[in-house]
């Protein structure tokens, strides 16, 4: 799935299908559905997919493409390892909190659990974002910006965890409060845990 260009009408056909998952559920996600949405026939579909579940692993891969899309923009100050960890980390949440539908569905583990090319393909995901923050974390480490008694991986998956605990709680909410303002708060009380 990796490096897969995609053409504009697989983009739509993908938009759609984070909308209607986003907000009805995996079980109202069909060709039918999605076909309606756009006001394209079911074939149409079939021309730019194989089928349902090409659908949701390009999808997989649509959301990954963005969030890095996203980070990648970003001017990451050239200071401390770990402050860059903190200001990729408040970019992420920034990126969530802009994009509802790509956040509700990435973050919706559930949904994908009974197909396993899906499973492997956030779990993937999560890996790369694991490993990614552990790299940081070693690098602030040796600059003696964090605890150095605390596993790399564990602080990463404290710092996941923490995140993913706060959007659940965003979404659940019907996105009651501000998901980055929260973030702030939480933010600083792992800081003290960690540093």
């Amino acid at each position: 799935m990796k490096n897969r260009e995609l053409s504009e009408r697989q983009l739509e056909i993908l938009d759609n299908t984070l909308s209607i998952i986003a907000e009805n559920g995996i079980q109202e996600f069909s060709i039918r559905n999605l076909a309606h949405k756009i006001g394209i026939s079911e074939p149409a579909i079939y021309r730019h997919f194989e089928n349902k579940e090409d659908i949701l692993l390009s999808l997989v891969f649509y959301m990954g493409q963005n969030v890095e899309a996203s980070l990648s923009k970003m001017n990451i100050p050239a200071d401390s390892s770990f402050e860059q960890l903190e200001y990729i980390t408040n970019g992420a949440v920034d990126f969530f909190e802009k994009n509802r539908s790509i956040t509700t569905v990435f973050f919706s583990h559930g949904i994908f659990q009974y197909n396993e090319k899906l499973v492997q393909e956030m779990k993937s995901l999560y890996e790369l974002g694991i490993s990614v923050y552990s790299t940081m974390i070693r690098k602030a480490q040796k600059e003696n910006n964090m605890r150095k008694d605390i596993v790399p991986e564990r602080a990463s998956e404290i710092i996941t965890g923490a995140l993913h605990g706060l959007i659940t709680r965003w979404i659940l909410s019907n996105y009651e409060f501000s998901l980055c303002s929260e973030w702030r708060g939480l933010w600083t009380t792992l800081k003290s845990v960690i540093t």
